[in-house]
Formats: structure tokens, sequence, C-alpha cells
């Protein structure tokens, strides 16, 4: 039977490779806070990716075909990438950050069942995460994610090797800028980055990032 839309993930956010650092973020800080963490973001590339489609035989096999998508989730995947790149990172764009853009696998929601894709199909692709398509358009994810409760803050020291964002409360994303004082130095993001400089900039002035 085929995979039924209310089991998927439907949480996500479609982008190109040319898509930057910056960008990203912007979205995903409009988002509603009580839900922000819990977005994928998927990367359509210009390469082809693994289809999981129905044999001649009766069984299953894997095949190229475009687009293939690579799929993000922020709070897990951007980070560690990030903290090893030059600092000018908010004008990066995401086909530029090593290691990040894998292809995932990719199925057709009516080529098998739920059960059967994450049994035998999804943990072999990429960070366990699979790409359900109808009529060659992602309408979903299946992942493990959700399950296992990976959801947590985002990992903001993608901004710089030296900083780093902190989640205080459900939701809320906060900045601890160095050259405050202690007890006074936490900001919201959006309240720190100037989209028109892609530079980092405290309330009270002090320049944190370039």
């Amino acid at each position: 039977m085929p995979i039924e839309i209310q089991r998927l993930t439907t949480r996500f956010l479609q982008v190109s490779l040319a898509t930057t650092v910056c960008e990203l973020v912007e979205v995903l800080t409009a988002l509603p806070p009580e839900t922000r963490n819990q977005w994928y973001i998927v990367v359509t590339l210009d390469a082809p990716g693994p289809q999981i489609v129905a044999s001649a035989s009766g069984g299953y096999t894997v095949v190229d075909t475009l687009p293939g998508y690579a799929v993000l989730l922020p709070v897990r995947d951007l980070a560690d990438v990030a903290a090893a790149a030059d600092t000018g990172l908010l004008d990066t764009p995401l086909s530029a950050l090593p290691g990040l853009l894998q292809p995932v696998r990719m199925i057709a929601r009516t080529t098998m069942g739920e059960g059967r894709a994450r049994r035998d199909w999804l943990p072999g692709s990429p960070g366990r995460r699979l790409v359900v398509l109808e009529a060659a358009t992602v309408i979903g994810l299946l992942t493990d994610e959700e399950r296992a409760g990976a959801f947590g803050g985002i990992m903001t020291h993608l901004f710089g090797r030296e900083q780093r964002f902190t989640p205080v409360a459900k939701g809320r994303v906060t900045y601890r800028c160095p050259s405050c004082p202690d007890g006074q130095n936490s900001y919201d993001f959006a309240d720190l980055i100037d989209l028109s400089t892609n530079k980092l900039i405290c309330p009270r002035g002090h320049l944190i990032q370039e």
C-alpha cells in the first residue's frame, strides 16, 4: 500500500544550491518560534540522486534520476560543517560548504508502504532521511529524528568559529555577545543580524562579525 500522506514530515523548505547561509537563516527566523527548530531544508541539486523504483522481477532497485536532493536539519547539520569554515560564512552559498550536501534516497509515495520504506531503505540513506515524491514533486520526508527527539536549539555557532548561539527557552534562540557584561549579553538573533550588510551587531553597537 502507498505511504500515507499524514505519516510524512511536511515541515520542510525547498531551496537551491545558490542559497546563502544568510538567506537561509532569514527564512528560518521568520518561521513560528515553537516549530522553527523542527524544519528541514531540502536542497535541489544539479546532480542525479538515487531513486527507489520497482523492478521487473517484483523487487526494488535504485536508479539515478534528476534532480537529486540533499536534506538538512539545521539544528544538527550546519553547525559541524560551519565550525570549520572561514568566518565570512553569511555570504557563503550552501553549495560551497564542504561535505554538507549528500544526495538522499528518493521514493514515489505509491512505490511501497511506510513500514518497508523505513525498514529496508531508510537506514542506508544519508542522515536516515528519505525524500517522498508525488508526480516528481517533493511532498514530504520520512526521517527517524522526530521519533528520536533529536530536535533542539539551532546550532548557531555556524556564524563564526568563536561564537555560539544558545537556546535559553523553547522556541527562542539567543546570542551571547562576548563584549557585553555578563548577565546583560543575551540577545535574540533577529535583533543582531543586519541583513543589509550581513554583519552581526549587538544592540549596544558591538560589531560581532564582519
